[in-house]
């Protein structure tokens, strides 16, 4: 029978610190997202509550 030959892993796997592999920017990304959606939301019912109010239409009719 043949040996089979097999590859190991390298013996050193260098280490990553936190501090390279990022800054804060995809948290602040993330912020600003959420802001923004948060006003869309918001300013979509204000409109709706607007429209309920002075013209009887949409799902807010007063």
């Amino acid at each position: 029978m043949a040996a089979s030959k097999r590859k190991t892993a390298p013996a050193a796997i260098e280490e990553i610190d936190e501090e390279e592999t990022g800054n804060d920017k995809g948290s602040l990304e993330t912020g600003i997202v959420l802001v923004t959606a948060i006003a869309l939301v918001f300013g979509i019912v204000l409109g709706l509550l607007e429209l309920g109010k002075h013209y009887g239409v949409g799902p807010f009719k007063g």
